[in-house]
């Protein structure tokens, strides 16, 4: 009888296990949905959706400087049910910087400010980079090759050493975690 718990309960964590590794499963329990096509959910999308709210807290001149998604499916878009953006816009004026998040249904909230630090803004000129879906879509055929499955979070922050913004994907492809390192303007720099 206490082997066949065993196996019983072994059985339901290889279960769950293949799940959250293809994907299937957020940490949260919530199967990933995918979106139907088009733009709704990738980072331009929230960046829109956020802009008009930072330069409501912060002040006119707010840009982003940072970018993180949790939630995010391989074409780079929030799944349909579950996610969020969160963009961190930075303002010389107000001399702060502000969280925003976006979540799957487009509701926005803001985070505490904080010193804004040194400020890199994101694009050239500022807020003009490429979605988050060609940022992914620059990683196809680059790395190992099968089934990727996003291992969130996905993250575009200033890199020191690059001298730019650099996004910084994690994929589980097969039994394998792959970093994909891609330059803000749609460079793909490296797997690591």
């Amino acid at each position: 009888m206490r082997e066949l718990l065993i196996l019983i309960i072994l059985i339901a964590l290889g279960v769950v296990g293949y799940l959250l590794l293809t994907g299937r499963l957020a940490l949260g329990g919530t199967p990933l949905t995918p979106r139907s096509p088009g733009t709704d959910g990738s980072a331009h999308w929230a960046y829109a959706v956020a802009l008009p709210r930072a330069k409501m807290e912060l002040a006119p001149d707010a840009v982003v400087v940072e970018i993180s998604g949790e939630g995010v499916m391989p074409d780079g878009r929030l799944a349909a049910n579950t996610g969020k953006w969160t963009l961190h816009f930075s303002s010389f004026t107000a001399a702060a910087r502000l969280p925003v998040f976006v979540d799957h249904l487009k509701n926005v909230t803001v985070g505490a400010k904080t010193s804004p630090g040194v400020i890199h803004a994101l694009g050239s000129p500022p807020g003009t980079f490429p979605d988050s879906i060609a940022i992914f879509t620059s990683t196809s055929g680059k790395g190992a090759s099968g089934t990727r499955t996003v291992v969130n979070p996905v993250v575009c922050t200033f890199d020191g050493i690059a001298g730019s913004h650099v996004w910084s994907i994690k994929f589980k492809v097969g039994s394998a975690t792959e970093t994909h390192r891609v330059r803000w303007d749609n460079v793909w720099l490296e797997v690591i």
